[in-house]
């Protein structure tokens, strides 16, 4: 018996096929919540506990990208103060040793740390579909302050070693 399903499971036709219908799967991945859960969810969305709770969480996530900002900018990577939206920051790391200072080689040695980074070039997608390596955005990477603030500031203090250890 299967106490939950493993979208990885949807690509393997024999798991598929013996386990599941396609009705089955598809009301488990798009029928949403139940309408007691529904209903209780009404609650948050009254404007004022939403407000509440909407500062509340802007508060929180201002502070780790304030964090994080001061401390990418410590470290030599270049962050805008102006940003807008989501819970992620692009860094400029055109100013750091080779060779990290190119994004994709800052992913993989930061990966060497315990420290997951996006590399700019993912982002930029040329004509074919595919990504491209040379890119204008080879000297960025796209970090997020998603994450707890303690996890935040760990793997802050990890790319600082990283730095330095090549510097």
């Amino acid at each position: 018996m299967h106490t939950g399903l493993n979208y990885n499971h949807l690509f393997d036709s024999a798991f598929f096929n013996a386990e599941f219908g396609l009705n089955n799967v598809a009301s488990s991945l798009d029928g949403g919540p139940s309408k007691p859960m529904q209903r209780a969810a009404l609650k948050i969305l009254e404007p004022k506990l939403a407000d509440q709770e909407t500062t509340a969480l802007r508060k929180v996530f201002s502070r780790k990208k304030n964090i994080m900002i001061k401390w990418l900018n410590q470290i030599g990577i270049t962050c805008s103060k102006d940003i807008r939206g989501a819970f992620y920051l692009w860094g400029d790391n055109s100013r750091l040793p080779p060779p990290i200072n190119q994004s994709k080689c800052f992913f993989e040695e930061a990966l060497k740390h315990k420290v997951i980074t996006v590399p700019g070039h993912i982002f930029n997608i040329n004509q074919s579909n595919k990504h491209s390596s040379d890119s204008q955005f080879d000297n960025y990477i796209r970090f997020s302050f998603g994450p707890e603030e303690a996890n935040i500031i760990i793997g802050l203090e990890r790319i600082y070693k990283m730095v330095k250890s090549i510097n």
